[in-house]
């Protein structure tokens, strides 16, 4: 600054011969104030004020160059992102604007020209990834040389979208940071990040890629975002130590193995809004005792949904319930009741036939449940007992069935019958059909001799039609 100023009063001495330079001495005295003054013999020269602006500085910014322009030693990793590394602090701060380039597994964007900064970046305790960035890259850090010794990860104010793998293998991340903007969090963005304890998902996100927080052994608690719909499968598989997560009522899809060995996991209600489930939801939870269904719920219990769920003592299943797929409850060892309340909900085979302790069925008369408990074998029926919850609602066909086929001798019947439990009902008689001569077919029972006469029949009705019918597939 002072050679910038001193050089520009050298330029005007040499134009303006009255005025002398100040002397360097004396000039640096005042350089630390807001204004510049020049003297000479005859007279003060006035004041010109700075304004907090250096009027003569040749490095301000050219025209179109950004003033925001990072240091020397930042890494490029977005068209207008970059990161720099703090080796002293351990930090990792990621700044500029608009989204970073999304690499692959094998380190590369997609021009195979810009290599992830952060492969083989060791000794990395802290990333912050600023304001004004809208996008974290696929794999980012889990590449990551060392990616074990990173503790917290935050997440600007206007990032939309966390790629996949974003944060796997961070293994003892335990602060994380998500902040409300955020719209998308890709699949395995967070896997394997062993010491996560407590997550927020602020209520911005709509979509949670699948395997998200696979084998987060030490995530308690989980706060989804209230209009959630998908939860793709894998999402909390081996989270063995999560133990409390609501489902958001708009929830209408959980995938295979979401919350698969959550062995910690006690209790969930799983809302009316579900409309699809996949294999294996809460396989092998081995402490989930409560299974609270909401009424209104009209899907499908999976299979294998509760295989081993071994703390299971009694499960209700509503009304609307759809069915109860093969295996649903396989070897849930301690459940003793199941409640179907519904007589519409299709029961499929070997849906409780591996439950040893399995003691009372609930159901009414006319219903699935009802069916599939009478094809029980006696040693099944000694000792499973069936309580009825009563008659039911009888499912009638919408016309009258034959129930009995008449002859020609006896009047038939027909009726309207329950598809459920076969009850019928308004019974109404079939004429018989009466005889149907028929004097085609006529067959020679004694044949004549020369002192007898011969015998013959004329066949009718059925009598002649079944001879017929044998004839023919003898020539056949």
């Amino acid at each position: 600054m002072k050679k910038k100023v001193l050089a520009f009063l050298l330029a005007s001495a040499m134009v303006i011969e009255p005025f002398s330079v100040v002397g360097a001495a004396d000039f640096s005295d005042g350089m630390g104030q807001d204004t510049v003054q020049f003297s000479d013999d005859a007279e003060d020269v006035p004041e010109v004020e700075n304004d907090g602006v250096d009027q003569f500085s040749t490095d301000a910014a050219s025209e179109g160059e950004s003033s925001s322009k990072p240091s020397e030693d930042a890494i490029k990793m977005g068209d207008d992102v970059w990161v720099e590394f703090d080796d002293s602090t351990g930090t990792a701060a990621i700044s500029g604007t608009g989204d970073m380039w999304d690499y692959y597994e094998n380190g590369y964007d997609y021009t195979n020209k810009h290599q992830n900064p952060f492969i083989e970046k060791s000794g990395i305790k802290r990333v912050v990834i600023e304001d004004g960035v809208t996008s974290v890259s696929n794999y980012l850090l889990s590449q990551c040389k060392n990616s074990g010794s990173i503790e917290s990860i935050t997440v600007g104010k206007n990032v939309k979208k966390i790629g996949k793998f974003a944060f796997s293998q961070c293994q003892y991340v335990k602060n994380v940071l998500l902040q409300s903007g955020l719209e998308e969090i890709g699949e395995s963005a967070f896997d394997n990040c062993h010491s996560i304890e407590k997550i927020e998902i602020p209520d911005s996100v709509k979509e949670i890629g699948g395997n998200c927080f696979e084998s987060c052994w030490a995530l308690q608690s989980v706060k989804l975002p209230k209009g959630l719909i998908n939860i793709y499968g894998g999402t909390f598989q081996y989270c063995f130590n999560l133990t409390e997560i609501i489902l958001p009522s708009t929830v209408e899809y959980i995938g295979y193995e979401a919350f698969y060995k959550c062995q910690s996991l006690t209790q969930i209600v799983l809302p009316k809004s579900l409309k699809s489930l996949g294999y294996y939801i809460f396989a092998y939870c081995d402490n989930l005792s409560m299974v609270n269904i909401e009424d209104g719920f009209s899907g499908d219990i999976s299979r294998w949904m509760f295989k081993k769920c071994i703390n299971l003592v009694e499960i209700r299943i509503p009304k609307d319930t759809k069915s109860i797929s093969y295996d649903a409850f396989d070897d849930c060892s301690r459940l003793t009741t199941i409640i179907v309340e519904g007589n519409n909900t299709e029961i499929y085979s070997g849906s409780f036939s591996t439950c040893p302790n399995l003691r009372t069925i609930k159901g009414y008369d006319c219903s699935y449940v009802k069916k599939a408990y009478d094809l029980f074998d006696n040693s099944q029926k000694q000792q499973i007992k069936f309580e009825s919850l009563g008659e039911g609602s009888h499912q009638f066909t919408a016309e009258k069935v034959q129930i009995k086929e008449p002859t020609c001798t006896e009047k038939g019947i027909k009726a309207y019958k329950c598809q459920l439990c076969g009850k019928i009902i308004e019974e109404e008689e079939i004429p018989a059909l009466g005889h149907v001569w028929d004097y085609g077919d006529v067959i020679i029972t004694k044949e004549p001799t020369e002192t007898e006469e011969g015998e013959k029949h004329i066949l009718v009705g059925d009598a002649a039609r079944r001879r017929r019918k044998k004839y023919r597939n003898y020539l056949k």
